[in-house]
């Protein structure tokens, strides 16, 4: 399996967005750089941390840090968590799972620049958001999303 470094172009952001957060974390598309931050980072500051992800090879690769497969992401329980971070595949399903978790504090989307927007459908869900921030220092860009947290990172 190789991995891109773009791949992991959102971990400054999930960073900060954890330092100011401490409740629980869903991850919805495992990857190298996202799943080992998350885990760790939830495992020291006791912190519920559930990961998953729908290709079996990135599942077996993965299933150290807790990763469970998943058929589809339809499968996964929607409740409320302090975080959740959204870098699954099918890119065309992304928007569905920000609206099926929107009520939770904070969504991290990745790959949010404008012209991704026929494969990801992010702009379908903007308006669901009152505070919104993006990260553009690197590509792809990394959205901060959520209806009743200031987004100032």
């Amino acid at each position: 399996m190789i991995w891109e470094k773009e791949w992991t172009s959102h971990i400054p952001l999930l960073i900060k967005v954890m330092q100011k957060t401490s409740g629980p974390v869903l991850e919805l598309g495992a990857g190298p750089g996202s799943t080992p931050l998350l885990y760790w980072m939830c495992f020291d500051q006791d912190r519920e941390f559930t990961s998953y992800d729908s290709n079996k090879e990135y599942v077996d690769t993965l299933a150290k840090f807790g990763v469970k497969h998943v058929e589809s992401f339809d499968e996964v329980e929607v409740k409320k968590y302090d975080v959740v971070f959204i870098d699954s595949a099918p890119p065309e399903r992304r928007h569905i799972d920000v609206e099926r978790f929107q009520d939770s504090n904070y969504i991290v989307i990745h790959d949010s620049q404008r012209h991704l927007d026929q494969y990801f459908h992010y702009k379908s869900i903007y308006h669901l958001f009152p505070y919104k921030y993006k990260y553009g220092k690197v590509k792809p860009h990394t959205t901060v999303l959520s209806k009743t947290h200031e987004c100032s990172f």
